[in-house]
């Protein structure tokens, strides 16, 4: 074998001359993607301090156990619609630990647009716990913004709830 057709293609580069100047195409695709990220960012960021203020509330709440002595075990199933769809977009479980739990029911809109929303289902939690009921369901609807216009997300909630029978 020689290496003949090899010398026809020139001396070896260095380094310096493979790199080439980028074209105005990419130098913008650079920006385009730096400018994504830094949004993405502070997405992240809006969504943390959200969560951070969240939190607070429920630490600053009174714990489930002091509200309704006797209950024993609590589950909330919970379904997300897009707005006038059908179509399931979410479905999952909180099982409550009621020994820790606060007496709040805020859970943040998981669509990852939304702006400011959320789902409050306190009131109606509670009022239904504070009745002994087992079983009851509701719906709320989030009050984000995404983009110009309302985030409408649906959230369908059942609650499963078990009391002791023994006196608080």
């Amino acid at each position: 074998m020689t290496l003949e057709p090899l010398r026809a293609l020139g001396p070896p580069r260095g380094k310096s001359e493979l790199r080439r100047k980028r074209t105005s195409f990419e130098v913008r695709s650079d920006t385009a993607r730096n400018q994504a990220t830094m949004q993405n960012r502070r997405r992240q960021t809006e969504a943390t301090l959200l969560a951070i203020e969240r939190r607070q509330r429920e630490d600053d709440a009174p714990r489930l156990k002091h509200e309704v002595r006797r209950l024993a075990e609590l589950n909330l199933v919970i379904d997300e619609y897009q707005p006038g769809s059908v179509v399931l977009v979410a479905r999952h479980t909180r099982r409550i630990v009621i020994d820790r739990a606060p007496a709040m029911f805020e859970m943040p809109c998981t669509e990852d647009r939304c702006r400011g929303g959320g789902f409050d289902l306190t009131l109606d939690v509670m009022r239904a716990l504070r009745l002994r009921q087992t079983e009851f369901e509701g719906q709320d609807t989030c009050t984000g913004e995404l983009g110009a216009g309302r985030c409408g997300r649906i959230l369908h909630y059942v609650v499963h709830a078990k009391y002791s029978d023994e006196s608080p």
